[in-house]
């Protein structure tokens, strides 16, 4: 059986985690204060404004191949990034349009009928990098809470499934 390349998962959406550990071998996690994986069996480090600089610096020396950012909240320094074969970020917006922490509220603001879930490449600008792949949910009939529950739930992993399927490096 072939070796299973080993990820740095940045993040707080267990869906996500859950896919990517099907896949890969997820070896190190870092989250932050009140996500559901910190609910789970998962083996974690909890990141925060205090302590972030301490751990981007402690991680530069990590082994892991791959980086995937799924609801961090903090901008990763690109020396970390650059040390990574494949450094992806999973946005719940479309880009370049709704970046940023409130994609989500910013689309249902202006009235948007499609909420997207867009994978891209992480690069030194915040939610900038070049699309990988980016779908979309209809948010009509759905209440806010059932919107996020099935974007975080359902599309993003699917989204980064079909992200991976066209990254020819994996």
């Amino acid at each position: 059986m072939k070796n299973k390349k080993k990820i740095l998962f940045l993040g707080t959406r267990i869906e996500t985690l859950n896919l990517l550990n099907i896949i890969f071998d997820v070896t190190k996690i870092i989250t932050t204060k009140n996500s559901h994986i910190e609910k789970s069996n998962y083996n974690y480090t909890i990141i925060n404004k205090k302590n972030k600089e301490m751990i981007f610096k402690k991680l530069i020396n990590c082994k892991e191949e791959i980086l995937v950012s799924a609801g961090f909240p903090y901008y990763i320094p690109i020396n970390l990034i650059n040390k990574f074969n494949l450094a992806l970020n999973c946005h719940p917006g479309k880009l370049p349009k709704y970046k940023g922490y409130y994609s989500i509220d910013d689309a249902i603001k202006n009235k948007e009928i499609y909420i997207y879930s867009t994978i891209h490449y992480l690069n030194q600008k915040f939610d900038s990098g070049k699309k990988i792949f980016e779908t979309k949910i209809n948010r009509k009939k759905l209440s806010k809470n059932e919107l996020k529950k099935t974007l975080f739930g359902v599309i993003e992993p699917f989204a980064l499934f079909q992200a991976l399927q066209k990254i020819k490096k994996i």
